[in-house]
């Protein structure tokens, strides 16, 4: 699993300020990946606030769509953005070539 080759920096525009929103990627020994998003312009909105941390655990049964999927990307940037969290999403591998408990210990 690699991620998208695709730009994925999205431009937004929350209460008349332009934000930023970076997804960073991680690889872990598994295969499985990682993805963080932030809002770039963190400590102009936030100052020195610590920030909550979502973890993200995208819907799919352990066998369809993944972290990377456009839908999944989409929901986050517009959460990071308006909710002033950090979000990591983690992407799992998939049944039937990664039986459980494989998707449970990636997660």
């Amino acid at each position: 699993m690699s991620a998208p080759s695709h730009s994925s920096v999205m431009f937004l525009s929350s209460s008349n300020k332009y934000l930023f929103v970076l997804p960073l990627y991680s690889g872990f020994q598994n295969g499985s990946l990682v993805k963080l998003f932030l809002v770039v312009q963190l400590e102009v909105r936030f100052g020195d606030t610590k920030l909550p941390l979502l973890v993200y655990l995208h819907g799919g049964g352990f066998f369809i769509k993944f972290a990377f999927s456009p839908t999944y990307h989409a929901h986050l940037n517009v959460v990071v953005a308006e909710a002033g969290v950090v979000a990591v999403s983690i992407n799992y591998r998939f049944a039937p070539e990664h039986p459980l408990p494989i998707a449970y210990e990636d997660s």
